[in-house]
């Protein structure tokens, strides 16, 4: 869920270039300045889901995804805490960050694909012969 409203963030994000101009100008910036509450909230939010699912998942899983889970909790972390710093000391540069959480992000997910996740062993299950 809270990916899935990070993506509408994603969208306004995209879409506050209509209001360049009026933030260049002092005017009102409705695009951009939902973006800007959006992403107050939803940042932090899915920074901690992808966080908590990755240390999840290094709980359960053993070896080189472990490893791999890494990526995603640092950068889940990183993701989480950019952009309430960024609103928190505006005269700090701060867009290194965004690009750390998102290339951790993204060697997490390459990971995490290339790694596969890890096979259960069933049981066979049986069947019974229908009666009658």
């Amino acid at each position: 869920m809270a990916l899935s409203l990070y993506a509408v963030e994603t969208v306004f994000h995209l879409a506050a270039v209509v209001d360049s101009h009026a933030l260049h100008e002092g005017h009102a910036a409705p695009v951009a300045f939902t973006h800007l509450g959006l992403a107050a909230v939803l940042y932090p939010v899915s920074g901690l889901a992808v966080a908590y699912l990755a240390t999840t998942l290094a709980r359960i899983q053993g070896g080189l995804r472990r490893v791999v889970a890494v990526f995603g909790i640092v950068g889940g972390l990183a993701h989480a805490v950019v952009v309430p710093l960024t609103f928190l000391s505006p005269d700090t540069e701060f867009t290194p960050l965004f690009a750390v959480a998102g290339v951790l992000l993204a060697l997490w997910a390459l990971g995490t694909a290339a790694t596969g996740a890890g096979a259960e062993k069933t049981t066979a299950t049986r069947e019974f012969a229908s009666v009658g």
